[in-house]
């Protein structure tokens, strides 16, 4: 393809597009990043995350400007990730641990490190001109600077790399002065460069790219608005508890006094005055309004808490994301949260019926339901006291909504309770707090779910958000446990209905009560002797529970802090893992988020001494873990003495695949280990999703752990 009509599609966010980018500058890209001076287990991460910084800002790229796009690109990502610290003083060991795989020589180790540490005003023009063979001219492009500018920073980078690099050649390996100049000694490591090995997989920046696609953005482009929104639901459902009609009123007057001070304040925000909303969006947003009364059937929706609070969220949005570079990206997420807003029950239930992505129309018809039921709720009480309706009558308007031929009451409020009917909704009487209550019609929500050919498993959760999806909030914390091993039971029994989709959903309500349960922040510290048996009940009486691992690990925390602190709720991935049957028991201190490589760090230092004098005994004390670890960084070295002692056999199934370096190049986020039985040990190397899991199976001979068998164990979804 022209690199013309190349970057043309890229502008168009084209992902086929996007594909050839990553292979034509994946290499470029990593061997900047270790040139950079990123530590090596983490440029995986940082790599990935460029390419998504690429992509969101494909809109920049101009034509003939490709490659130098790129290298600006690139630099403006890693300058973020790269350690400021340089004044911290690193020995030869832990240089050689660092750099050890990839550079042999210790010189040349040296010489990365110091270039590492120097500045990124004098870094960046000698990456460019000795190791990727731009000229005074190209680099003056890149880095927007004059050439002049250029010449200059590339002698006076050069003067303090080689003052850096002789003072460290004394402190460490007490050379006092070296012949070679500093073109002849850049090459030399340039050669080390040209044969790293590929450090990134191109699916994995595809997937972490689809993972930013896929992830709501929008909530992280509200921190005022989400503020203001909550005040505004806090007054709301105040007005629930308020009892007195006049007091009511009192209150409402109180809400539009402070609404006016808002108003004032803002309108003396200069900021605020400024923000204007592309007209393309208004428009947007006044067909979505004019469609959302339509099916409302309401003459104006004005009053609707979604409608009312809209705008100011979108500048909202525009206030916490001035960037020119994010304007596509946020204007995109105002259209989806304008979707979102304002789109009924009525519209996300027929969309029940469509065959595409049913698990998200799904979740969605009952995120509309929950969400209109507030905004029914506040747009009700507001109308009754527009009507001025005396609290008298208020059962007389509940018990009328089945017979509305009948009710001579306001049309207006004869029309709120059809629309009410028809978005799934009904009227109930709360005599405690003189209150007419809109609740969700959960009958005929039900009915819905099963016309439109749900599976039992879809009507398990909804039955369960049925009986507990108010409880939240009411409950006691030591009751959370009955909501927790519900959702327990919802997926032992019924796991294998849903997509991954839903069992994320329910996974995140695990993680929300869990946390709730362990980690609550707000009891009396050192916990209670009578808060303390909440945990050991659960112990006593939940043997079987996946969760008790995690309990048992907790009151261990408890009890060795007198009962003050104790573990941080568990990785989302890693419920997610004891939900998954590929793997077996997986205890909590056996699971780990680590990027590393090698896996575990005392592999360098290990193999080193094993191929100065070889001792099996040396391999005695290591884990599972550690032996997986040294296993893969010997295989990628040509002596083959210290890999094939830690394989358990000596001639292999024909059709048992042990290239790990092949098979690990998706896994490369997660660590853990599960111990079917004494002498047998599995460490899964897991992605973040848990979509590409390679496994090793060890066992144990002669007190030494050695690899059986590598495979793949992706998941089936």
């Amino acid at each position: 393809m022209h690199v013309e009509q190349l970057v043309q599609l890229l502008k168009d966010k084209d992902l086929e597009a996007f594909e050839q980018l990553i292979d034509k500058y994946k290499r470029l890209v990593e061997k900047i990043a270790f040139q950079y001076g990123i530590e090596p287990n983490e440029i995986t991460d940082v790599v990935q995350e460029v390419f998504c910084n690429f992509y969101r800002k494909m809109e920049q790229l101009e034509p003939g400007q490709l490659s130098v796009w790129v290298f600006q690109q690139s630099f403006h990502s890693l300058k973020d990730y790269h350690n400021k610290d340089v004044s911290k003083k690193e020995d030869l060991s832990s240089i050689e641990r660092r750099y050890g795989y990839y550079i042999e020589n210790k010189r040349e180790m040296l010489l990365q490190y110091c270039l590492r540490e120097l500045d990124n005003k004098w870094k960046q023009p000698i990456i460019l001109h000795y190791f990727h063979n731009q000229t005074f001219e190209e680099i003056s492009v890149i880095l927007k600077i004059k050439v002049d500018t250029v010449r200059s920073s590339l002698q006076r980078g050069g003067e303090l790399l080689k003052e850096k690099y002789e003072k460290i050649l004394h402190e460490v390996l007490q050379v006092n002065s070296y012949e070679k100049d500093l073109r002849e000694l850049l090459g030399e490591i340039n050669y080390y460069y040209e044969r790293l090995p590929s450090l990134v997989n191109k699916q994995d920046i595809l997937m972490r790219i689809e993972k930013v696609k896929a992830s709501h953005k929008w909530k992280k482009l509200l921190p005022t608005a989400v503020g203001i929104i909550g005040l505004l639901l806090f007054s709301t459902f105040t007005v629930k508890y308020i009892q007195d009609e006049s007091d009511k009123q009192a209150f409402r007057e109180q809400q539009e006094t402070e609404e006016r001070e808002n108003q004032s304040e803002a309108d003396s925000n200069p900021e605020v005055q400024q923000v204007e909303l592309d007209p393309e969006l208004v428009a947007y947003l006044n067909q979505a309004i004019e469609q959302l009364a339509t099916e409302l059937e309401m003459e104006d929706v004005n009053g609707l808490i979604s409608t009312q609070m809209i705008e100011m969220v979108l500048k909202d949005m525009l206030l916490n994301n001035p960037d020119p570079d994010n304007r596509e990206f946020v204007h995109n997420h105002q259209k989806e949260f304008i979707d979102m807003e304002l789109t009924p029950p009525s519209i996300t239930k027929e969309n029940l019926l469509n065959p595409d992505k049913r698990d998200e129309k799904f979740m969605t018809y009952l995120y509309t339901l929950s969400k209109y039921e507030g905004n029914f709720q506040d747009y009700l009480d507001n109308l009754l006291l527009e009507l001025n309706i005396p609290i008298e009558e208020y059962d007389s308007i509940v018990s009328s909504q089945d017979h509305l031929t009948n009710y001579d009451g306001p049309e207006k409020l004869k029309e709120l309770i059809q629309t009410l009917q028809k978005q799934g909704y009904y009227l109930t009487r709360n005599s405690e707090y003189d209150k007419v209550t809109v609740q969700i019609d959960f009958v005929q929500v039900k009915e819905n779910v099963e016309q439109a050919g749900f599976n039992p498993g879809y009507l398990k959760y909804l039955d369960f958000t049925i009986d507990y999806g108010d409880q939240f909030h009411t409950k006691a914390w030591d009751e959370h446990d009955e909501i927790l091993l519900e959702l327990e039971s919802i997926l032992v029994d019924y796991g294998h209905f849903y997509s991954e989709t839903i069992k994320e959903y329910i996974i995140s309500d695990i993680n929300t009560n869990l946390h709730y349960l362990i980690w609550g922040n707000t009891r009396p510290k050192p916990l209670p002797e009578e808060d303390r048996q909440v945990f050991y009940q659960f112990l006593e009486e939940n043997p079987d529970s996946v969760f008790w691992d995690v309990f048992h690990t907790a009151v261990q925390e408890y009890e060795a802090s007198e009962w003050m602190e104790t573990i941080y709720p568990p990785d989302f991935t890693y419920i997610k893992a004891l939900f998954d049957e590929r793997f077996g028991t997986i205890k909590l201190a056996n699971f780990e988020l680590n990027r590393r490589w090698p896996k575990e760090m005392n592999s360098i230092v290990i193999y080193k001494e094993l191929q100065e004098n070889f001792d099996p005994s040396q391999l005695v004390d290591l884990s599972p873990l550690e032996v997986v670890s040294l296993y893969d960084y010997a295989s990628g070295k040509d002596e083959g003495k210290v890999y094939n002692s830690l394989k358990a056999l000596k001639t292999f199934p024909e059709d048992t695949d042990l290239n790990l370096i092949e098979l690990r190049r998706h896994s490369s986020e997660y660590v853990f280990t599960e111990y079917p039985s004494e002498n047998n040990a599995i460490v899964h190397l897991a992605d973040w999703n848990l979509e590409h899991v390679t496994s090793v199976e060890l066992i144990k001979d002669n007190n030494i752990w050695q690899v059986a068998w590598i495979y793949k164990n992706n998941s089936s979804n």
